[in-house]
This record gives structure tokens, sequence and C-alpha cells, in this order.
């Protein structure tokens, strides 16, 4: 257990980069956000950016166990990898698993 001097020591920088996370979501974050949003338009479906979205939702292992690995799917099943990572999301009850599966357009899953 860190001793109390080693807490206090510690606690000013934390707070230094509390106050400059707070100050830059107040004064930078839009801006930030314009620009990813400008410069991420001509992106295209690629391994990277599927990896990025289903390591978001943690669900990796389950994912692999049902539809393989993300990294060797071909781009045409990402629209499945993705609906499959959704539900791992929501498979911990049964009304809503059957909810995305309703939104996603697939029939009754009988749960």
């Amino acid at each position: 257990m860190p001793s109390t001097t080693t807490r206090q020591q510690r606690r000013p920088s934390h707070t230094r980069s509390r106050r400059h996370t707070m100050a830059w979501r107040k004064d930078q974050r839009t801006q930030s956000l314009q620009l990813f949003t400008e410069r991420s338009k001509h992106l295209i479906w690629s391994p990277a950016l599927l990896r990025l979205l289903l390591e978001e939702l943690w669900i990796e292992d389950e994912l692999v166990s049902l539809i393989g690995a993300p990294g060797r799917l071909s781009v045409s099943r990402y629209p499945q990898a993705i609906a499959v990572a959704l539900a791992l999301r929501h498979s911990w009850r049964p009304d809503d698993l059957r909810g995305v599966a309703k939104r996603l357009g697939i029939s009754d899953l009988n749960l």
C-alpha cells in the first residue's frame, strides 16, 4: 500500500492532468471533433476500422468463436461482424437480444 507521502506526491500531477483534460473538453473538444470529422470523410471499410470498432465493444473472444478472426474476414462480411458484435453486447437478456434482432430485420430468434 502506498504511503501517505507517495499519494500526496502523486496528487498534484493528477490534479494538473484532470484540469488539463477539463480545459481541453471545454475549449478544444468540439474543434478537434470537427477536424476529425472532416479528415475522416474519405475513410472506407478497412481491417483497422473494423478492429477498432470491435475493440470498443469488448467482445472479440466471443466474436472469434462465432465468425472467426476479424482480421481474416473479407470486407463483405464486415456488416455481419458488426451485427454479431452488437448482438453479443445485447445478449445478456433475451428481450434485449430480440430487440437488436428486430431492429436489424433478423427474423424471430425463438427466445
